[in-house]
């Protein structure tokens, strides 16, 4: 993607089963030029269990604490045809040396990427839903969202997940 390196993650296969997952993509990316490196976790699912077990669920289960309150910001700008909304918030785990991370999370059922108040309800309609996740670890758990390297990252992997995702097999050559 663009600088960004991919490199495969397997996801335990417990909590695959466990959250019903259909299918997914795990990659870690680190940027050829900044070094800046982040996860991204990308699953498809029946609507119900895909809308459920957002960060402030699953990572705290994993012994990481929110450390403020998840909010609503939109990635727009690069080749995206329309702004994305996503939840971001920051977790810390306890511990000598403490992790923070910032995770930014969505779903999609058709195209758009979407922060919904209540995906279960709000996405029900949709027979198949993916959920989008990325994730870095923060050098300092001060760093200012408008310099994070995640949003450059997703300005330039969301068309192309869109068009893979999104886009009928013969119109992916034109597009």
């Amino acid at each position: 993607v663009g600088e960004w390196q991919g490199q495969d993650q397997e996801l335990d296969p417990r909590q695959v089963a466990q959250a019903e997952i259909t299918g997914y993509l795990m990659r870690r990316y680190v940027h050829a030029q900044s070094g800046a490196e982040l996860t991204v976790l990308l699953v498809c699912g029946r609507s119900g269990p895909t809308s459920l077990h957002s960060p402030d669920i699953c990572y705290a289960g994993a012994g990481y604490t929110p450390t403020e309150a998840p909010a609503r910001h939109e990635v727009q700008g690069g080749s995206l045809p329309a702004p994305a909304g996503f939840w971001v918030g920051q977790f810390r785990k306890p511990g000598p040396v403490p992790e923070p991370l910032r995770i930014y999370w969505a779903w999609s059922g058709a195209g758009p990427w979407l922060a919904p108040d209540n995906p279960r309800l709000q996405l029900a309609h949709h027979p198949a839903l993916y959920k989008l996740y990325v994730v870095r670890t923060l050098f300092r758990p001060d760093e200012p969202l408008q310099q994070d390297p995640s949003q450059d990252f997703l300005r330039q992997f969301l068309p192309e997940v869109h068009k893979a995702l999104f886009t009928p097999a013969g119109e992916r050559e034109s597009a």
